[in-house]
C-alpha cells in the first residue's frame, strides 16, 4: 500500500494544467480582442475585411466573453476550495 495516491495526483495535476492554461489563454485572448477593437494590430489597411463600427463589437464581445470565462474559472475554483 502507497503512502501516496499516485492516481489522484495526477488527476489534480492535469486539472490544474488545463485550468491555468485555460485561464492564461482566455485572458490573453480578451486582451487581443480588445487590441483588435482598437484597431490595434496594424490598424486598418487595404486588406482588412473587418472596419470601423463593426471591429470594435467584435472586439468588444469576444473580450467580454473571454473575460467571462476567465471570472468563471476564478468562482469555479473559488467554489471548490470553499466547498471543502
Amino acid at each position: 500500500m502507497s503512502l501516496i495516491n499516485w492516481d489522484a495526483l495526477v488527476q489534480v495535476l492535469i486539472a490544474a494544467v488545463i485550468a491555468g492554461l485555460g485561464g492564461v489563454v482566455a485572458f490573453s485572448a480578451g486582451l487581443l480582442s480588445l487590441s483588435f477593437a482598437r484597431g490595434g494590430e496594424g490598424g486598418e489597411g487595404a486588406g482588412d475585411i473587418v472596419t470601423g463600427s463593426r471591429r470594435r463589437t467584435i472586439g468588444v464581445g469576444t473580450a467580454v466573453l473571454c473575460f467571462a470565462a476567465v471570472a468563471v474559472g476564478i468562482g469555479l475554483g473559488l467554489h471548490a476550495i470553499i466547498a471543502k
